[in-house]
C-alpha cells in the first residue's frame, strides 16, 4: 500500500487510539470480527480506528474517526471456542477515503498518511525527542510508575509512547494522531507533559494509583 493507493482494508473500530510504533493486545470474540480475522490472516490489511460514534461490541457497527493506523500482526493465539488473542503493532497512519462494505464488518479504501514535514530537521527532532524523554521519565517518577521496558529515544516512538500513555481523553488523543507533522506532534506532546508534571508537582499527591506499570 503506497501513498497514492486506495487499497481495501479491514477496519476495526475500537475505544482507543493506536499510534504507529505502539503495541496493542486484542481479544477477538464477536462472530463478525472472527470473520474479519480469517480474512486478515488470509492477507487482507487491517487498520485500527478510534470510535467516533457507537460502541465497540455487541451492537451496530461503530462509526470510526477520520484517521487511524495500519497494524501488523505480531502474535495470534487461537482458542478452542474460536476466540483469538492478538498482539498487534501500529505501522503507519491512514486516512479514510470511502467505505466499501459493512457486512459483516467494515471494509474501506484508505490512503497512507505520512508525516507532512516537508524538510525534516533531524537535529531538531532529536532535541525534541530528548526533551520528551526527560519529561516522560520525570512523569513516571512523579507517579511512581515502573516502566516494563527501557523508554525509546527515537523521535516518533518516544512521542507516540508519551501520548498513548498520557491519560488524555480519547478525542484529545485522536487530535494528536491527526496532527499533520511529527515536529508539531512532538512540540505539543512536550508541552502536554510539562503541564502534567507542573500540575503533579503542585498537587498534594499523585492523581492515579501508585504502583501501575507503563505498557
Amino acid at each position: 500500500m503506497d501513498s497514492s493507493s486506495h487499497n481495501v482494508v479491514a477496519v476495526f473500530p475500537l475505544g482507543t487510539v493506536l499510534f504507529p510504533g505502539m503495541p496493542l493486545p486484542l481479544h477477538i470474540f464477536e462472530p463478525r470480527y472472527r470473520t474479519m480475522m480469517e480474512e486478515v490472516l488470509a492477507g487482507l490489511p487491517l487498520a485500527i480506528f478510534s470510535i467516533q460514534e457507537g460502541q465497540e461490541a455487541l451492537g451496530d457497527l461503530a462509526r470510526p474517526a477520520n484517521a487511524g493506523t495500519l497494524v501488523q500482526l505480531d502474535t495470534v493465539e487461537r482458542m478452542a471456542d474460536g476466540r483469538m488473542n492478538l498482539l498487534v503493532t501500529g505501522t503507519a497512519r491512514v486516512r479514510w477515503e470511502e467505505a466499501v462494505s459493512d457486512d459483516p464488518f467494515l471494509k474501506a479504501r484508505l490512503q497512507l498518511w505520512e508525516d507532512e514535514d516537508t524538510k525534516p530537521d533531524q537535529t531538531e527532532h532529536g532535541v525534541l525527542a530528548a526533551q520528551i524523554y526527560q519529561e516522560l521519565t520525570d512523569y513516571l517518577a512523579l507517579l511512581q510508575i515502573q516502566a516494563k521496558v527501557e523508554l525509546p529515544r527515537e523521535p516518533h516512538l518516544i512521542c507516540h509512547l508519551a501520548i498513548q500513555n498520557s491519560g488524555l481523553p480519547l478525542p484529545q488523543r485522536q487530535t494528536f494522531l491527526e496532527i499533520p507533522t511529527l515536529k508539531e506532534r512532538m512540540e505539543r506532546t512536550l508541552n502536554m507533559l510539562r503541564r502534567k508534571n507542573l500540575l503533579i508537582r503542585s498537587s498534594p499527591g499523585p492523581s492515579i494509583q501508585q504502583g501501575e506499570s507503563l505498557n
